[in-house]
């Protein structure tokens, strides 16, 4: 799969593809912040069409935090969108995590987080545990316990933003039964089932936009 591709490239960076790469198409930019790029080659298009899936399932594990946006990463466990909601300074804009961070008790820095950020965030940024060793920040997948890359979750991952997709483009489009059929679809862990009593236009408006994904 070649999202597991991508992973290792975010993973390996010291690897002889990966700094090809990255001197070609991202030298200026992290891996998961790359775009596809005029007359790049099919392997870097095929890399690009799966990055979506990497993004929406990696979070940062917080380590000494210098590596890590406090607006632009995703950093905060089971938070919705898993990064900052609602920050109320515009001094966060250009702050990374380590700012937050007590170099030497290796703790929040709880009184100042209070001053950047609203309750919520506040709250769900102090429940993330810190190391007492200085150790560097690192990338997990989300859905798996140990934070390695899991096929299965992936699959699940690219299957609910096609569905996403095509349920946006059927909103748009004004056809309410299927709309209402794509919403419920992107819910489903399982294979998609399709009854063959399903109203004809509402398979043929989702149909219509899987062809053109």
């Amino acid at each position: 799969m070649l999202a597991k591709q991508g992973w290792r490239m975010i993973q390996g960076n010291d690897s002889l593809l990966y700094k090809c790469f990255k001197a070609r198409y991202f030298p200026r930019s992290s891996f998961l912040d790359a775009k596809e790029s005029p007359g790049c080659s099919f392997v870097w298009r095929s890399l690009m069409a799966a990055l979506p899936i990497l993004r929406s399932g990696y979070c940062w594990k917080v380590g000494n935090g210098s590596s890590i946006s406090v607006l632009g990463d995703k950093w905060i466990p089971n938070h919705p969108t898993n990064k900052v909601l609602h920050p109320i300074h515009e001094l966060v804009d250009e702050m990374v995590v380590s700012e937050l961070i007590n170099p030497k008790l290796h703790v929040w820095r709880s009184d100042m987080i209070m001053s950047l950020f609203h309750r919520e965030d506040v709250k769900a940024i102090c429940k993330i545990p810190l190391s007492r060793r200085a150790v560097s920040d690192s990338i997990i997948w989300m859905y798996n316990k140990n934070g390695k890359f899991f096929f299965k979750s992936a699959y699940k991952i690219a299957r609910r933003i096609q569905v996403g997709y095509v349920t946006s483009r059927i909103r748009r489009g004004g056809n309410k039964v299927a709309y209402v059929l794509a919403q419920h679809a992107r819910n489903l862990d399982d294979d998609l089932y399709w009854m063959e009593d399903s109203p004809p236009p509402a398979l043929e408006a989702f149909y219509q936009g899987a062809l053109l994904l």
